[in-house]
């Protein structure tokens, strides 16, 4: 299941691709193998091939700290429905915030609709999240019917310009 962290400005999307015999995740296309053992004082010891790097985790509310050497990365998760809700609320776009398929389509182009009203619903990785309109519009392009899929970024409605 793919998860989305944001360290700064940046996002990324990570995905567990395998817990045994060795973690294998894939952090935005790219594959990682990382042997994880547990050392004194709650430090990790991290292998990547014939690198090996100490590191110390610490989690608060939706924050995950981590020390790698001299360097500390702070990430937070982004809650994919959150994600929905900021997709397009500065645009005449609302963009998919990840791959999936199309549920259900509750408007029709032409169709004026107020902030909040759900536009499209969404269903990837088993989770079903609504995508809805970030102001009062009309409705100009309906993108994506029900049953197709989509890419993350894809733009699944447009709205007519203000």
């Amino acid at each position: 299941m793919a998860t989305q962290l944001r360290a700064g400005d940046r996002i990324f999307t990570v995905d567990l691709v395998e817990r045994k015999p060795v973690l294998t995740v894939n952090i935005d296309g790219a594959v990682w193998r990382i042997e994880v053992q547990a050392a004194e004082n709650g430090e990790l010891v991290l292998k990547l091939g014939d690198r090996e790097m100490r590191a110390w985790r610490s989690v608060h509310g939706g924050e995950v700290s981590v020390k790698l050497g001299a360097r500390t990365f702070h990430f937070s998760y982004l809650d994919p429905i959150d994600r929905a809700k900021e997709a397009g609320a500065d645009s005449n776009e609302l963009r998919a915030p990840m791959p999936g398929v199309v549920v259900s389509v509750h408007a029709q182009p032409g169709e004026s609709v107020r902030k909040g009203q759900t536009l499209v619903t969404i269903e990837s990785m088993k989770l079903h999240t609504a995508i809805a309109a970030p102001r009062d519009a009309v409705i100009s392009t309906i993108h994506f019917g029900e049953g197709q899929t989509f890419e993350r970024n894809a733009v699944l409605v447009t709205l007519a310009a203000q």
